[in-house]
Parts: C-alpha cells; structure tokens; sequence
C-alpha cells in the first residue's frame, strides 16, 4: 500500500514527514502570525531576493553535481535532483554580473527553474 499523501499546504493541523532516519513535525503558526514576515519593503525587493535565491541554488547545485558529492546527489532520495543532475550533465557553469546560470555546449543558457 503506498504511503498516504499529505493534503495540499499545511491547514490548521500539525504534518509529520518520515525522513527514513528522522520524522519533521511541521506545525503551523497561528493564523494572526502566518504573514508576520511580510512587509512593504519586503515586498517591494522581492525580485532582488528571488534572484539572489536563484543564484545561491545554482552555486549549491554545482557543488553537488561536483567530485565527490556527485555520486551521493545520484543516490539522492530527492527526484528533482537527481532530475537536474541528469539533465544539466555536460553544461558548464558562468558567474558574472551577480548571475549564476549553466550553459549547454551550444552556449544556451539554463536554470534551475528552465528543467521541467
């Protein structure tokens, strides 16, 4: 029997994930502190923190993907990783400008977020 799915988002009731060697207990904040975090200014530079996001994953990506760590990454029990890994074999890797981004042997460029 395959193993019951969490319902979407979190709702108002605590969710355990088996980890296999740990279990992760999210519980959710009070409704009044679920967008503490938010703010103007916040808001107003969301596109600078996604892009750095997107910088800073690549950047972990390409270690992953490199020496030693690339044969654990392919045992990952994580499918989008090992997704990626598989199909941003063969890419070079280009930081310049703040950007961090992959490039085929044609010179494409690729994200993280480009591989479906």
């Amino acid at each position: 029997m395959p193993p019951a799915r969490p319902p979407p988002g979190l709702g108002n009731a605590p969710i355990g994930v088996d980890r296999g060697d740990h279990a992760v207990l999210y519980v959710p904040l009070p409704e009044p502190y679920r967008y503490a975090w938010r703010s103007p200014g916040l808001e107003q530079r969301a596109g600078e923190y996604r892009h750095a996001g997107a910088n800073l994953a690549a950047n972990v990506f390409e270690l992953m993907r490199s020496g030693e760590f690339r044969e654990r990454t392919a045992r990952s029990p994580y499918p989008r990783l090992r997704t990626l890994l598989t199909a941003l074999d063969g890419t070079a890797t280009v930081a310049d400008r703040g950007r961090y981004r992959f490039t085929d042997p044609a010179g494409r460029e690729l994200r993280l977020a480009d591989v479906p």
